[in-house]
């Protein structure tokens, strides 16, 4: 998009201190109309090769500086937006608990609900982290991270190959049009004369 690589911005952290975080730029610097929405489409904003960096999780490398400057740890809550962390703090209650601990780069939340629809479901998970925590536990967060990579690339994988072989598949339709994708089973019949 022509802007900075480095994406920065404020999050909510460890003890609900304010912190910045960075990560690989993923979105065009198009300004979102409509500043109050709390979930902008990411599709409207993000660009093919940000959409890559976000399944692979390489946009969150950058994080390794909020590491080293103790903002962060390795496993813990994802930390959340400004907006986000008011408007949570508002509807859920005991969501503030959630910060007793530094927030993470990976997080049983994310295994959980990556899509972060359901943030109940969320904050019960970063509740029961902060409380049963164990370099195990880490362990089975880095693995079940590892295994929703591969989960989104083989998805992205099927979705690619799937489109690609109705483009070069000609089904003759029977309305007449070619080139169309029809479940009925007379199309895929051979003609036996």
């Amino acid at each position: 998009s022509g802007k900075d690589t480095i994406f920065k911005q404020i999050r909510i952290g460890h003890h609900l201190r304010p912190f910045t975080i960075f990560k690989l730029r993923t979105m065009t610097s198009k300004p979102i109309p409509d500043k109050d929405d709390l979930y902008p489409d990411k599709a409207t904003y993000e660009t093919q090769i940000g959409r890559v960096l976000r399944i692979l999780k390489i946009d969150e490398l950058p994080q390794l500086l909020n590491i080293l400057k103790q903002e962060m740890n390795f496993f813990g809550p994802r930390p959340l937006r400004e907006k986000l962390h008011h408007h949570y703090m508002k509807q859920i209650p005991d969501f503030e608990k959630r910060y007793k601990i530094m927030p993470g780069i990976m997080g049983l939340s994310q295994i959980i609900d990556p899509d972060d629809v359901d943030r109940h479901a969320g904050l019960a998970c970063d509740i029961y982290y902060i409380h049963h925590r164990t370099i195990k536990l880490d362990a089975m967060i880095f693995v079940s991270t590892c295994f929703n990579i591969l989960f989104h690339i083989t998805k992205q994988l099927h979705l690619q190959m799937r489109k690609s072989w109705l483009n070069h598949i000609q089904i003759d339709a029977p309305d007449g049009s070619v080139g169309s994708f029809s479940t009925d089973p007379e199309v895929f019949l051979l003609d036996q004369n």
